[in-house]
């Protein structure tokens, strides 16, 4: 008759102890600005964010130990980015057309430059 050894159970250390061993205690101060971070930005764009801790433990070959590796991820919200036209030129995307020419005084996003006037009908 074989007999199976099973471990006494033992009381359980507070998890912010344990977490705080965890690469040396970087792993709680990472978690805690992802935190700041992500709610920061839920604000800002009035959207939902999550935060994820996940902690993996696999034995290790001496059978006593155990690997704790710990995997951080924030999803936060973002701004929205600004779509663009843009034309395919021989060299390859392009803002501006290749069939016409560039009118004088716009820079790339078509806006008057800074301290010049565009040109008035008839006027060069």
């Amino acid at each position: 008759m074989s007999t199976t050894r099973t471990p006494d159970r033992i009381e359980a250390r507070p998890a912010e102890a344990v977490l705080h061993e965890i690469d040396g205690g970087r792993l709680l101060d990472d978690l805690s600005e992802m935190i700041r971070d992500t709610a920061e930005a839920c604000q800002t764009f009035e959207k939902v964010g999550t935060v994820t801790l996940v902690v993996k433990f696999a034995p290790n070959d001496d059978g006593e130990t155990l690997i704790v590796t710990p995997e951080l991820k924030a999803k936060a919200p973002q701004a929205p980015r600004k779509s663009r036209t843009f034309f395919m030129g021989d060299d390859g995307l392009r803002r501006d057309n290749p069939a016409q020419g560039r009118l004088d005084g716009f820079d790339e996003d078509d806006q008057p430059r800074a301290g010049r006037i565009a040109p008035k009908d008839g006027q060069s």
